[in-house]
């Protein structure tokens, strides 16, 4: 992994081109670790049938806080390049499925109140470099290093030992990256995880993560939000 993405704190809520609501239920009392990634969402395979090498140096992570103190301090700093092709599992099969291509070792988030309750507590923002493959060479007739990647054109099983230019999803080798042919660095549209933190005491009751009442809307609610 390349730990070589730039990540930055910023002031400013954004307003991305793609936003995903993620809802998180947190102790009260400690910091939680979670870990954020960024998913690219990709298109059909007649639509968009190019490789996709993300470029982790151009990449950024920005993260916003609604209030001072919702990350803890030094955490959340470390990003990487989780997925060096995208997609990862080397087929686009089915239409639209869910990529992740960043990634952070775990941010630990604490409960604490928004200074404006219309906005999330954290948002995680990602700008998301990437070169397409144009394709490669003809191979030269003696093989050395083997390089592989998968021709996403239909979905095929990858468990067989390819050696040569195939299509329909399998498996190619490629003894020499030096013949891979690369498009120009392109980005992703700015793309924003909205990370909304639940827990115990914050004032609704979070049904879908079982509570049934909560200490500061009922007086007989229990410190665990179950009812007495």
């Amino acid at each position: 992994m390349a730990h070589a993405i730039e990540v930055k704190r910023t002031d400013l809520f954004s307003k991305c081109e793609k936003n995903y609501q993620v809802d998180w239920y947190i102790s009260r009392e400690k910091a939680t670790r979670i870990q954020p990634f960024d998913a690219i969402f990709r298109g059909t395979k007649d639509k968009d049938p190019g490789l996709w090498f993300i470029r982790a140096g151009e990449t950024k992570v920005t993260i916003w806080e609604n209030a001072p103190g919702a990350i803890a301090d030094g955490s959340c700093s470390s990003w990487f390049r989780s997925s060096n092709v995208v997609p990862a599992a080397g087929t686009l099969e089915p239409d639209g499925t869910n990529f992740v291509v960043v990634g952070t070792d775990g941010c630990d988030i604490n409960a604490v109140k928004r200074r404006d309750e219309a906005l999330p507590d954290i948002q995680i923002r990602y700008d998301v470099a990437y070169r397409k493959e144009l394709g490669y060479s003809d191979e030269p007739a003696s093989a050395g290093t083997e390089y592989f990647y998968y021709v996403q054109l239909a979905s095929t099983p990858h468990d067989k030992n390819y050696s040569t230019k195939k299509g329909a999803g399998e498996k190619t080798n490629i003894p020499d990256q030096r013949f891979r042919k690369w498009g120009d660095i392109e980005m992703f549209p700015s793309t924003c995880q909205n990370i909304h933190l639940h827990y115990c005491g914050d004032g609704v009751v979070d049904t879908a993560f079982g509570e049934e009442c909560d200490p500061k809307m009922d007086m007989a609610c229990t410190p665990t939000c179950k009812k007495q």
